[in-house]
């Protein structure tokens, strides 16, 4: 009965509101009626999604902030205006960003879709914090 469900765990990380996803699965999840089983893996398999593996600083950023800010390392020097001065091994390869769920509900309201910029900057907020200290 996961037939149902792997299309989810195959598609990205969506950007729709919480709202919409919980009534997806809710709707998916009264058609296919799956066994306790099936229900426990999967609410297992969408909890533990919330882990992202770091990435390299020269990630691209889903919408640049600026003209020159196009990248995670231009997020970070735009963020620290003395990092010229920083030596080069003093300045990370990869970033780790921030947890995000596969159905986030930590927004400011469901009905909102996710801010993908916000994410990113958060991110890059946290590093700077990280490096500051």
């Amino acid at each position: 009965c996961t037939r149902w469900f792997l299309p989810l765990l195959l598609l990205p990380f969506p950007s729709t509101s919480s709202y919409f996803l919980l009534l997806f699965v809710f709707s998916m999840t009264m058609h296919a009626k799956p066994c306790f089983y099936c229900i426990v893996l999967i609410s297992s398999l969408c909890v533990s999604s919330c882990y992202w593996q770091p990435f390299s600083i020269d990630t691209p950023l889903a919408a640049p902030w600026e003209q020159n800010v196009t990248t995670y390392r231009e997020a970070l020097v735009s963020q620290i205006p003395n990092i010229h001065s920083w030596r080069t091994n003093e300045i990370p390869d990869t970033i780790r960003p921030v947890d995000r769920c596969w159905c986030d509900l930590s927004g400011s309201s469901i009905f909102d879709r996710f801010n993908v910029s916000r994410w990113e900057y958060n991110t890059v907020y946290k590093l700077k914090q990280d490096l500051v200290k």
